[in-house]
């Protein structure tokens, strides 16, 4: 897992090295085509979710969302992606400013980094600016293609851990027919509309 976060400095290579499913997987609307058995629908909830879950907190929330898009093919539904928030320029020059003004104050610093490369950084993010070299562009949408997942708090975990705290979630409504599972978990899905 964990497609849903990858990040490069191509413009596509953040979708990760996996490609997300698309319409030749089954859809949100009816996962039993050709990837889940029915009875992820007909189980009691509690059980559906062992069976198909990933041994997560919010499996049986997971499941409860798939279980409520059956046979609704035109039924709205939130999609979510955790992705990268890139600092400006601006902003990473007053994050090491502030480190270096830690150093001055205690003598050393949190970091790896001494006085002088902390300067030397600030000293060359300062000349790309003058420059005018643009920033680094952040990925402000959910694109056709991209890995998504239906379930907010799994964007959240990913943010958190794959990429260190430094993310955002977007959000896109979308409808249950653009929406692809390859059975590898219920929390990631593929966005093809």
């Amino acid at each position: 897992m964990g497609y849903l976060f990858e990040d490069s400095s191509s413009s596509d290579d953040y979708r990760g090295v996996h490609k997300a499913p698309d319409k030749s997987d089954a859809p949100l609307w009816d996962v039993t085509k050709d990837i889940y058995p029915d009875d992820i629908y007909t189980l009691p909830l509690d059980l559906a979710a062992r069976y198909y879950g990933a041994s997560e907190p919010g499996d049986v929330a997971v499941t409860d969302l798939v279980r409520r898009y059956r046979n609704k093919p035109n039924a709205k539904i939130k999609i979510y992606r955790a992705v990268p928030r890139i600092k400006t320029r601006e902003e990473e020059i007053a994050e090491l400013e502030d480190f270096k003004r830690q150093i001055m104050r205690r003598g050393k610093a949190n970091t790896t980094l001494s006085y002088d490369s902390l300067s030397n950084r600030i000293d060359k993010l300062r000349q790309e600016i003058e420059s005018g070299l643009p920033d680094k562009e952040n990925i402000n949408e959910i694109n056709p293609g991209d890995w998504i997942t239906i379930y907010r708090p799994y964007a959240k975990e990913h943010g958190e851990g794959a990429l260190n705290g430094e993310y955002k979630i977007l959000t896109k409504t979308v409808t249950a027919k653009e929406l692809f599972t390859d059975g590898n978990s219920l929390y990631e899905w593929g966005w093809s509309p």
